[in-house]
């Protein structure tokens, strides 16, 4: 398994609004998925397992990890990841690509 993990800034207000813009490209690129579509935006994503959304309200800091099954798969997802620019007062501070060495549930 790999993973893409992007570290963002922006206004700690801003926290559920920027969860939620995720959480609505997320669903509208599933419901289009299911219809037999790839709407625009979601080119390159296909391979995309998983998302996480980390945030830290106080600081206005937010991480984005992003899983996909094959190396391919995520070097797709990080082509189109990047082409994206994050909206409003958000700044993109890092990003990296990784493969996953350990998953371990706990319970």
């Amino acid at each position: 398994m790999y993973a893409r993990m992007a570290h963002f800034e922006s206004d700690p207000g801003s926290m559920d609004e920027m969860v939620e813009g995720v959480r609505k490209s997320l669903e509208q690129g599933r419901e289009a998925t299911a219809r037999g579509e790839v709407p625009e935006e979601m080119r390159g994503m296909e391979g995309v397992t998983r998302v996480l959304v980390l945030v830290d309200r106080d600081k206005g800091e937010l991480a984005n990890l992003v899983f996909c099954e094959t190396e391919d798969e995520l070097g797709r997802a990080h082509e189109a990841l990047n082409a994206m620019s994050p909206e409003g007062d958000v700044r993109r501070t890092s990003v990296g690509l990784y493969e996953v060495a350990l998953d371990e549930s706990m319970r």
